[in-house]
């Protein structure tokens, strides 16, 4: 069923888009469906009741074969797929209202949300950031803390030190847009460098991720200058941070074929901290039905099983909503579960 070309849908056809699960995921064949370890039949039964898609620009096809160090690992009582969950600017910000979005998060299988950082006039966590986290910690949620760019590296120690119960703090947003950033690759590995130096020395149990890399705009490129650098005056990008944030907004094959490349350049943790696909779009060339975006999510988490370098996928908001531009949620602003969001549940409910 293709509905690209609706630009509003009603809550009926995305409700009819359920009934489509078993027919989408047997497009996936057997092999994507052997990794995740789930039975057509289970997928197709109902289920029990970053962030920015940029404008990005063109970017070549990567074809570097796989190196040593990005080799898969195929173990499954080792890893089990990377960790779920949802990118958000807050809890009212994927407009659930009356604060039900870590609760809603959990009954789809979610454990692991990024917030960005709310603070008072004091510049620490403010009253709405510490109750948000309240509720994330009783939803057994793990929260993920974006440190905006513009915060200097000793602020954003003390904003770490008065936030014991985060572990992980994302420094910066998709660095290599301009649309958010203008530092060139030395500029942010320097700052970087100082977050992380800081923040460690008040915090040493917590763990940064830098770069949140936007898919357009050159981001291996980008990369590949803040490696050289980093590797020249720091000692490498280990030394740095502790993980690598990139964000996916493109087909499956070519997320893979990123990821792969950032595997070459970073050998450490890595993490999704943005991805999703955009449905009912007739203006984007992009745009997925229902179905197939089901399809997609799927297919990405079942491509990266064997990577336990990748150790979570954050997925673009979770409800829509009418001030986005691009709608790349798993359900409707309306309320209405799409069959990406059956499709998740179902598989992270057997895991």
């Amino acid at each position: 069923m293709v509905l690209e070309a609706l630009q509003s849908p009603s809550p009926i056809i995305e409700a009819r888009q359920h009934s489509d699960i078993g027919n989408s995921l047997a497009r996936l064949g057997k092999k994507a469906l052997s990794v995740v370890g789930i039975s057509l039949a289970l997928m197709a039964a109902e289920a029990p009741a970053a962030g920015y898609a940029e404008n990005a620009l063109p970017q070549a096809e990567i074809t570097t074969p796989l190196s040593p160090a990005a080799t898969p690992a195929t173990d499954p009582a080792i890893y089990s797929g990377p960790i779920e969950g949802v990118a958000t600017d807050s809890w009212n910000g994927d407009g659930l209202g009356q604060h039900t979005l870590f609760e809603d998060m959990a009954d789809e299988g979610l454990s692991e949300v990024r917030l960005e950082l709310l603070v008072n006039k004091f510049d620490l966590p403010s009253r709405e950031m510490r109750a948000e986290l309240d509720s994330v910690r009783a939803n057994d949620i793990e929260p993920v803390v974006s440190i905006p760019l513009n915060m200097p590296p000793q602020q954003a120690a003390d904003v770490a030190a008065h936030l014991p119960g985060v572990t992980q703090f994302v420094i910066g947003n998709e660095v290599n847009s301009p649309y958010f950033s203008k530092l060139t690759p030395a500029q942010y590995v320097e700052l970087l460098a100082h977050t992380n130096s800081v923040i460690h020395a008040v915090r040493p149990d917590a763990q940064t991720r830098g770069f949140a890399l936007a898919s357009g705009y050159d981001p291996i490129g980008y990369l590949t200058k803040a490696k050289q650098i980093a590797d020249l005056y720091y000692g490498g990008l280990d030394n740095i941070m502790d993980g690598l944030d990139v964000h996916l907004y493109r087909t499956e094959s070519k997320d893979l074929q990123m990821l792969i490349s950032y595997m070459q350049l970073y050998d450490g943790s890595i993490y999704v901290g943005e991805y999703g696909w955009i449905v009912n779009d007739s203006n984007h060339p992009g745009s997925v039905s229902f179905t197939e975006q089901a399809d997609n999510e799927l297919a990405l988490r079942a491509a990266l099983i064997p990577y336990p370098q990748v150790k979570s996928l954050d997925m673009f908001r979770f409800r829509s909503q009418s001030l986005d531009p691009f709608d790349t949620a798993n359900v409707s602003r309306l309320g209405v579960k799409r069959a990406a969001y059956y499709v998740l549940q179902s598989t992270l409910m057997t895991r």
